[in-house]
């Protein structure tokens, strides 16, 4: 009996520790869920599909490029690799970015 008491007091403070982290985890079910059901409607379809196709075309095209070059001047300057990765990962971001945000909320096609 004596486990199980100190077993159910460990649990409470560890909830008790990480009880913001369970409310972020909540709260970010709850935006997806709530992302799904937007998307559901076809209210928004016609703006999602502008900055999809924007992102896509050439537009996308010229800022990863752009971001992928400062990130290069910026290492460059500063002979860090930080500013480099910045301009890889927002490079990808935006090129990639509209079919992971779709996959993830579940928009349809």
């Amino acid at each position: 009996m004596k486990q199980l008491q100190d077993c159910v007091s460990r649990l409470r403070q560890y909830v008790e520790l990480h009880k913001h982290s369970f409310i972020k985890a909540i709260a970010l079910v709850s935006l997806l869920s709530a992302s799904r059901l937007a998307f559901a409607s076809d209210e928004f379809q016609g703006l999602i599909d502008k900055i999809t196709e924007l992102l896509q075309g050439g537009f996308g095209t010229s800022i990863a490029l752009g971001a992928f070059l400062l990130g290069m001047l910026g290492t460059i300057a500063t002979q860090r690799i930080t500013p480099l990765v910045i301009g890889i990962s927002s490079a990808v971001i935006v090129s990639y970015g509209p079919d992971i945000i779709t996959a993830l909320v579940g928009a349809p096609d």
